[in-house]
């Protein structure tokens, strides 16, 4: 009974996500901040450039690593070569790579000697995951970076050989160039080494890793020499632990992270020879996303790498549990039962909510879809300055594409909003998008460009709103923008203005 529970919430769950991917995938942007880097993308693409000038428009730094833009400009090409909507054929490509990854954590199952009923388990485990939902289509390197990784490991726990390590070693430094984050594997491996002593399979994996990693950044920090300025923007992060310890509490409340320490308990007992990799390898993912999230940029996604590897184990550690309770008094049976029922309850609510939600969306897309095009049709080509990642590319110069990350840099003192407030101040933007009501947007403590926002009510008003956007024009504004806003559906502040 107590598998098939499990079982039935795991299938619940990759429902609701997969019907949460069907409607995320006409968004316009899944995530934040999707448009941004889909942006940085096409930067890449036209003008072969990937570290432009901060200090000028679009003012965005190259936040991750340079092999993902790389990758994603496959994607991006072939869609424009075809007449294809890009944003859609890099989501295809995310969407692919996390596929990959779940096949990956199949394989890694099969190869720790686990049948193919209980491997077959643990990628379930792997779809599902409420706070998985959200990260499978979003234009971000984490899903090409896992499966780097678990590409790595699973080369490891084959045979030995030093060609098969050398791939290996390849994998992880590629995972790295593709976010820098996903140090876990290379970590793992090397301890792994250190632990059995064999110090110069360590030495050798270390170089592998190392010369992978320096080939990729050398290559384009000889190429282009204001890499540098990006690197040195994004080297004093901003620290925030409260937010922190909520998301680490989230990450641990996912269904495969208890039955992975069971898993892992049981399979150290009985001393399988491969399983202590994956251990320390899921230990290890632990520790880097609990060191890492403290930064303000940190997300839920930087424990994407210890839920795929948890997933391995997870499996065993469920049906060996099951078996546990078999000889257990039922009393004990039915006591875990509703702790488990306690434990999925809110993820089952949660499900049924995000369903109801898709069928919502899917309902009214096509009447929210015409009244954005109408809006866009009036604001495209103009100069905007917008706190949404989607709007700046309708700009005529795009700007500040992920006011977030600018207002970490200006609060790290690595970046100056000067030049948008003197734009702001010479009511040099056609029209500004706010959220709703005009509200200033934070996010971990830290608040969308304040000093922007200050000079923005000093020298703009408050014209309308529009869905969860507030528009803003200048003081000696452009009546006929206006109306021509209200005709495409905004709705005016008050009727003076």
């Amino acid at each position: 009974m107590l598998l098939w529970l499990v079982v039935s919430c795991l299938a619940v769950d990759v429902v609701a996500l997969s019907a949460e991917v069907f409607s995320d995938f006409r968004s316009y942007d899944v995530g934040h901040p999707d448009s941004a880097t889909i942006l940085r993308i096409a930067e890449y693409v036209h003008t072969g450039n990937l570290y432009p000038d901060i200090n000028q428009p679009s003012y965005y730094p190259t936040l991750y690593g340079p092999l993902s833009y790389v990758i994603f400009s496959v994607p991006y090409r072939f869609a424009i070569h075809h007449s294809y909507p890009p944003e859609s054929a890099i989501r295809l490509a995310v969407f692919g790579f996390f596929l990959g990854s779940i096949a990956l954590v199949f394989l890694i199952a099969r190869r720790l000697t686990v049948p193919i009923n209980l491997a077959l388990l643990g990628a379930l485990f792997a779809a599902s995951g409420p706070e998985l939902r959200g990260w499978t289509l979003q234009a971000r390197p984490d899903m090409l970076a896992l499966s780097f990784a678990l590409l790595g490991i699973w080369l490891c726990l084959g045979s030995e050989r030093s060609w098969q390590l050398a791939i290996a070693a390849v994998c992880g430094g590629l995972a790295f160039l593709c976010k820098q984050t996903f140090v876990a594997m290379p970590a793992a491996v090397f301890l792994w080494f250190l632990c059995r002593r064999r110090f110069i399979a360590a030495l050798g994996w270390a170089t592998g890793v190392a010369c992978t990693v320096l080939t990729g950044y050398g290559f384009f920090i000889l190429r282009e020499p204001l890499a540098w300025q990006h690197f040195a923007a994004l080297s004093h992060p901003v620290f925030e632990y409260r937010d922190g310890l909520f998301i680490v509490q989230d990450a641990m409340s996912e269904a495969k992270v208890p039955f992975f320490f069971l898993g892992a308990y049981f399979e150290w007992r009985h001393r399988h020879e491969r399983a202590p990799l994956i251990i320390l390898y899921g230990l290890t993912a632990l520790f880097i996303g609990i060191l890492t999230i403290p930064q303000v940029g940190g997300g839920i996604n930087y424990f994407l790498e210890f839920w795929a590897i948890s997933a391995t184990l997870a499996a065993p550690g469920l049906v060996e549990l099951n078996r546990q309770l078999r000889r257990s008094r039922p009393v004990i049976t039915a006591l875990v039962i509703v702790l488990l029922l306690y434990f999925f309850a809110p993820k089952l609510r949660n499900d049924i909510e995000a369903m109801r939600a898709t069928y919502r969306d899917t309902r009214d897309y096509g009447q929210e879809r015409a009244q954005w095009e109408r809006f866009h049709s009036v604001l495209a080509g103009r100069r905007l300055l917008a706190f949404d990642s989607s709007i700046p590319l309708w700009s005529r110069v795009p700007e500040v594409p992920d006011p977030y990350l600018n207002s970490v840099l200006e609060r790290s003192g690595t970046w100056s909003s000067a030049p948008i407030v003197g734009n702001v101040e010479a009511g040099a933007y056609e029209a500004i998008i706010e959220g709703a009501d005009g509200d200033v947007d934070s996010y971990r403590g830290v608040i969308l460009l304040p000093s922007v926002h200050a000079a923005i009510k000093h020298h703009y008003l408050r014209a309308c709103g529009f869905q969860a956007y507030t528009v803003w024009l200048p003081i000696r504004g452009a009546p006929g923008l206006y109306n021509r806003l209200v005709q495409a559906g905004c709705v005016p502040v008050s009727k003076d203005q």
